[in-house]
């Protein structure tokens, strides 16, 4: 016997910007999503994406000041997977970050900043707002089945 889940599932978070709690994003993601049944290799993708994406808050939006505080928070409804990340640090125009050449990238032997690029390839939809002085979300969606 079948059992419905229910319509939508929500589960949220908030941790200091403190790269140990890195860790911590990563296992609640795990546990909500697995727990909503998704499958393993959907969670993993989802688990990465989130991770470039709460490091470079915690690099970028909070400068490495572990004192900064994001809420992360995963929503489960019908055929979609949700995830929001909300912080208070430094804002950015997710449309001035260029696609990434990757031959060159690779021959210049570039380290870092294919995050966003990550994020896109992984995630079925990255949709960035910043409201100046009040806060910024992100919102990483992936269609499940």
């Amino acid at each position: 016997m079948k059992v419905k889940p229910p319509d939508e599932r929500t589960f949220e978070l908030k941790v200091k910007s403190s790269l140990e709690n890195l860790a911590v994003i990563r296992d609640f993601i795990s546990d909500s999503a697995l727990d909503s049944g998704i499958n393993k290799e959907v969670v993993d993708r989802i688990i990465l994406a989130v991770d470039e994406a709460s490091s470079n808050i915690m690099r970028h939006a909070y400068k490495d000041r572990p004192e900064g505080v994001i809420t992360v928070q995963i929503s489960v409804k019908n055929n979609e997977c949700v995830v929001t990340l909300i912080d208070n640090g430094i804002g950015f125009s997710l449309e001035k970050v260029r696609e990434p050449n990757m031959l060159s990238y690779l021959k210049e032997k570039k380290r870092g900043g294919l995050g966003i690029h990550l994020m896109k390839i992984l995630m079925d939809n990255v949709d960035y707002s910043s409201i100046d002085g009040e806060y910024n979300k992100l919102v990483l969606t992936k269609k499940i089945n």
